[in-house]
């Protein structure tokens, strides 16, 4: 078993108290978390363009989407238009 430092003993601890995870299942969600709040927004505006299209959103529909996502997140975006996001994700 590898050592974990002492604030992910105390988040895994806290998850398990709230939910029936395992410590493994408690690990992989913090990690996915502190990923998630690690991105930029570049980053975020790409991976969130490829999930929605996966969903079957196309085009200004996924602009829009995105546009009021950005404005929820923990990031500080400056508003952006479409066409700011199209150019992030296609350069």
């Amino acid at each position: 078993m590898t050592s974990r430092p002492e604030f992910m003993e105390a988040l895994i601890r806290r998850l398990q108290d709230v939910t029936a995870l395992t410590d493994a299942q408690a690990e992989a969600i913090i990690a996915e978390v502190f990923d998630a709040c690690e991105r930029d927004v570049d980053a975020f505006i790409q991976d969130r363009h490829s999930q929605l299209q996966r969903q079957g959103y196309r085009g200004d529909e996924i602009y829009e989407q995105i546009r009021g996502e950005l404005e929820q997140w923990r990031f500080t975006s400056p508003a952006l238009s479409l066409r700011q996001i199209r150019r992030r994700i296609y350069g």
